[in-house]
């Protein structure tokens, strides 16, 4: 009996001893998961500041991305649009330059055209001259060949064609064929104290040479009636006609 209670006590005392070492244990280990916690708890926030960062920089490069794409966009539609207005640019300098071209060529055929003219009215004046000068009526103005014909003169000739002066004319237009001729002077009669002046006009007399003596081509004659009976002046220049269709023609080129 007693010693069955002696190891009673034994066990119990062993037993105490052994609960309070478990108690120190967990103590122990217990303490050691409250730092473990601790330290996992700092991490976590740690790991959540720097979440927050990287998200807060995430959120900036993102706003970043969207401004770059806008821009970019910007950018390709400006130079989409300069691309296009640069080729209808060059597109347009071409047009010029051809334009420019064309009227080049143009301006040097009209120039030409003036330097062949003047020298038909040189070769007009070289043929007209010695016995057609300044002294004896002839003129140059704007183009053509004027020679004056007094009637004075001229009214009582009965052979016109005969006379040396317009004998040179008609060669010179048989000479040149270019040529034509402009008649200015009074083709109406004249009244004067109830008597009519049909006989003393010259001009008609000069167109009858020309036309029936001289045989000229009637689209070689160009009349020009006026009231000056006074002075018949025949102007001898290049053909209208001609410049006309020759300036069109280099025009529409």
């Amino acid at each position: 009996m007693r010693l069955a209670l002696v190891f009673s006590l034994f066990l119990s005392g062993a037993s105490c001893a052994l609960f309070a070492q478990k108690k120190t244990d967990l103590l122990e280990d217990l303490k050691a998961l409250n730092e473990l916690i601790g330290r996992k708890e700092n991490e976590i926030g740690r790991l959540k500041k720097s979440l927050i960062a990287e998200e807060t920089l995430n959120q900036t490069y993102l706003f970043e991305i969207e401004n770059l794409k806008t821009t970019n966009a910007a950018l390709m539609k400006r130079l989409s649009n300069f691309t296009s207005q640069s080729v209808n640019n060059i597109i347009s300098i071409g047009d010029q330059i051809e334009s420019m071209r064309v009227l080049e060529k143009q301006d040097q055929a009209l120039r030409q055209f003036i330097i062949e003219q003047d020298s038909t009215l040189i070769e007009t004046v070289k043929r007209l001259a010695p016995v057609i000068t300044k002294a004896n009526g002839m003129s140059i103005n704007k183009g053509s060949i004027q020679i004056a014909f007094p009637v004075l003169e001229y009214a009582l000739k009965d052979s016109i064609h005969l006379d040396p002066k317009m004998i040179r004319v008609d060669s010179t237009l048989r000479a040149i064929s270019d040529l034509e001729l402009v008649i200015n002077g009074a083709f109406q009669p004249i009244t004067i104290d109830s008597i009519t002046m049909d006989d003393q006009l010259l001009a008609p007399r000069f167109y009858n040479v020309f036309s029936n003596q001289f045989n000229l081509q009637q689209d070689r004659i160009r009349l020009n009636p006026n009231q000056n009976n006074d002075t018949v002046i025949i102007c001898l220049r290049p053909s209208m006609s001609h410049a006309y269709e020759r300036i069109r023609t280099i025009l529409r080129r």
